[in-house]
This record gives C-alpha cells, sequence and structure tokens, in this order.
C-alpha cells in the first residue's frame, strides 16, 4: 500500500536506503553511502514529496520527489525486489501526467533498462556526484509513453 512518508518512517527508511543502494552500487565503497546516511534521514527525506509502499506497517520501498518533479530516490527492500513495488511507485507518480526527471549511474544497468521500460529517454551523460562515476540523467514526458510508430514521426512533417 502507498502511503506519504511520515517522520516515524526516517530511520527505517534510511536503513533500506543503505541496504538497497549498496546491492545496487556494489561499484561505489560501501563507506561512500554510510557517509551521507545523516543527509538522507534529516535533508532529504523530511524535505521532499516521498511515498512510501508498506506491509503491515513494514516499509519495503520509497521514491521522493525533490524539486521540480526530480526523482531522487526509488529503492526497494533487496527482501522486496522483483514484486513491482517499485513500478507501482513511479507509476503512481507517473499519474500526475507530468514530466519527471531523474539521474541513474550508467554502470546500474538494471536501473537504466528499469526507468527505460517505463518510458524514460535518456537526455545526457555527466560526471556523477560519486567519485570517478558517470551518470545518466532521464526524462519522462506523458507523451513519451505514446506510441508514435516511428521515433522520427516528428521529422517527417
Amino acid at each position: 500500500m502507498i502511503t506519504r512518508y511520515q517522520a516515524k518512517d526516517a530511520e527505517a527508511l534510511t536503513q533500506l536506503w543503505l541496504e538497497s543502494t549498496c546491492a545496487a552500487h556494489p561499484f561505489i565503497p560501501r563507506e561512500y553511502w554510510e557517509n551521507h546516511k545523516d543527509e538522507i534521514q534529516n535533508k532529504y527525506l523530511p524535505h521532499s514529496h516521498t511515498i512510501v509502499w508498506k506491509e503491515k506497517e513494514e516499509p519495503l520501498g520509497f521514491l521522493s520527489i525533490m524539486g521540480e518533479n526530480w526523482i531522487g530516490a526509488l529503492f526497494v527492500s533487496p527482501k522486496a525486489q522483483n514484486r513491482g513495488i517499485g513500478s507501482a511507485l513511479l507509476e503512481y507518480c507517473q499519474q500526475k501526467g507530468e514530466p519527471l526527471s531523474l539521474a541513474v549511474y550508467c554502470q546500474n544497468e538494471r536501473a537504466v533498462s528499469f526507468y527505460q521500460k517505463h518510458s524514460f529517454k535518456i537526455l545526457e551523460k555527466v560526471v556523477g556526484e560519486a567519485p570517478g562515476q558517470w551518470e545518466y540523467h532521464m526524462q519522462w514526458t506523458p507523451s513519451s509513453q505514446r506510441n508514435w510508430g516511428s521515433d522520427n514521426i516528428l521529422e517527417e512533417y
């Protein structure tokens, strides 16, 4: 079930974030992520629009929107992955019909494929926040869901 973030969830979501981000990014030392725990718990979670997937009051995933429709976080507990939780959270946000943007590490091929499956397009490749890592900036727009039949349809007119 999708609920809104509550301050009482901060510690559990921070732990969920740490477990899932370390699993998703084995190419970045765990120490890097551990150094960001306080920032996640005390800055990002309370200052973003966060929705949480809970089962029996246990948070199993969350998605945080920061600023102008920027997805700053989408994480699902490793024990709950491949059950559609990430898709449900993302599709919940897409239902608003407003463009969504995000950054994802290029080496996180599973996440890149996940976002592409949900009609996100790669806009650019940039140097990432973690030392020595590249990121893709990706965007979803309501029109990117449409099946135009050709990638070149605009060029035809």
